[in-house]
């Protein structure tokens, strides 16, 4: 009568499941990044911005051309400005909607943004 459920479709449930995960992972370490920026909190927007490089492998962090990287880098030398210079590059100066992020603040593209060349699909 009824198909079997095998380990195949319950594997690719996790898999969502788990990049679902991930992704809410990055957008409230972006989230958090960016109002510790506004707010010139330097140690809090390291502490964010090392929540959000540990969602991703380790050849995206240390990859210079890499937006996760060069955001790293702004951080490392203290220079709040041209940290917040970097986002506003990705986000459109905060104000840009990514595709399937409805608050508009860009943060959904700038999570992705530094695993160039990977898919994302968002499903609502």
């Amino acid at each position: 009568m009824g198909m079997p459920i095998n380990g195949a479709a319950g594997s690719g449930a996790t898999q969502q499941l788990q990049g679902a995960n991930v992704w809410q992972q990055r957008k409230q370490s972006f989230d958090a990044l960016s109002q510790a920026l506004q707010t010139g909190n330097l140690n809090a927007a390291k502490q964010a911005f090392s929540s959000l490089s540990s969602t991703y492998p380790a050849g995206v962090t240390s990859d210079p051309k890499s937006f996760i990287a060069r955001l790293g880098q702004a951080l490392q030398t203290g220079n709040i400005q041209s940290t917040q210079s970097l986002i506003a590059s990705l986000t459109g100066g905060g104000t840009a909607k990514a595709a399937g992020d409805g608050d508009g603040d860009g943060s959904a593209r700038a999570a992705a943004a530094g695993n160039p060349g990977q898919n994302i699909n968002v499903s609502v």
